[in-house]
C-alpha cells in the first residue's frame, strides 16, 4: 500500500517517533504502526490530520506517483 510507505517516510523525515504521531492522531501506537505496515487504513479524519502534521496534501499521502 502506497500510503504506508509514504507515511513512514514522512514520519522519519520529520524526526518523529511512531508514539508521537499516534498521540497527534489520538490513536494507540499499535494502530499507527498498522498504518505504516499497511495492515489497516487511516480514516478520513486521520488522513487529514496526517496531511496537516506533515505539511502535505491528502493526495500526496494516498496517490502513487505516475512514473
Amino acid at each position: 500500500m502506497y500510503y504506508a510507505s509514504t507515511v513512514k517516510k514522512l514520519r522519519q523525515e520529520s524526526g518523529l517517533t511512531q508514539q508521537q504521531v499516534a498521540k497527534c492522531l489520538r490513536v494507540d501506537c499499535s494502530t499507527y504502526a498498522d498504518y505504516e505496515a499497511g495492515n489497516t487504513k487511516p480514516d478520513k479524519e486521520q488522513l487529514t490530520d496526517l496531511a496537516c502534521l506533515f505539511g502535505v496534501s491528502i493526495s500526496e499521502l494516498i496517490d502513487e506517483p505516475l512514473t
